[in-house]
């Protein structure tokens, strides 16, 4: 049962960006947080894999192919590694989010 701070910790503002993992319960919650960022992150990618795959035009300026694939199981590795509340897997996530960033902004063509 969540404690009267915990509830105040999960009730800011900010808290869904940067959240208060000062008790183990707040980290607890970041961590079922990022867990599920990351499934949404491999599950949209997923997505556009399979689009990309049968030919869905929208899909196909994207540059989306199936070697996404490889993104897929590196947030699915990563949101495992969540789900055991593993710092190294919490590290993983950061990195490979962050290195993709300037990959995926990169203009097309």
């Amino acid at each position: 049962m969540p404690t009267q701070q915990t509830k105040s910790l999960k009730s800011g503002r900010w808290n869904w960006v940067w959240p208060n993992v000062d008790t183990a319960e707040a980290a607890a919650w970041a961590t079922k947080q990022a867990f599920w960022a990351t499934v949404f992150c491999a599950a949209v990618t997923g997505g556009f894999v399979l689009l990309g795959a049968v030919g869905i035009a929208f899909v196909q300026p994207l540059g989306i192919d199936s070697s996404a694939l490889i993104d897929v199981a590196m947030f699915g590795a990563v949101a495992i590694g969540l789900w055991r509340q593993s710092r190294v897997a919490a590290w993983a996530g950061l990195v490979l989010f962050s290195a993709e960033r300037p990959i995926c902004g990169a203009p097309l063509g």
